[in-house]
């Protein structure tokens, strides 16, 4: 995790990486983005510029992905509850100070 406190504080920003297929993954190109604050400061972190030459990963992930019925209440009630759960824990993590701070 990182600290919202360091970023822009050294030369090296924070990279977020593409997700694909479940795995993180880097890209040939990033964009940095500027402290919103204070344009002298250091970036605050980079982000991936997936070129056409990289999507082909992502085409092949979405191709994996059910038609239909993967959040439809009826079809997996399972999934339903789990959304539920994820929601409470969050809500949950929210009553953190330090979590509280961050968002």
């Amino acid at each position: 995790t990182m600290d919202p406190k360091a970023l822009s504080t050294t030369a090296e920003p924070y990279a977020v990486p593409n997700i694909v297929d479940g795995k993180l993954t880097s890209t040939s190109k990033t964009i940095e983005i500027i402290h919103p604050l204070d344009r002298d400061a250091y970036p605050i972190f980079t982000v991936p510029d997936t070129q056409t030459g990289e999507i082909q990963p992502f085409l092949d992930s979405l191709r994996k992905v059910t038609k239909s019925g993967m959040h439809n209440p009826l079809k997996n009630p399972e999934r339903y509850l789990d959304y539920g759960e994820i929601s409470r824990k969050a809500g949950d993590a929210l009553m953190q100070p330090d979590i509280a701070e961050f968002f």
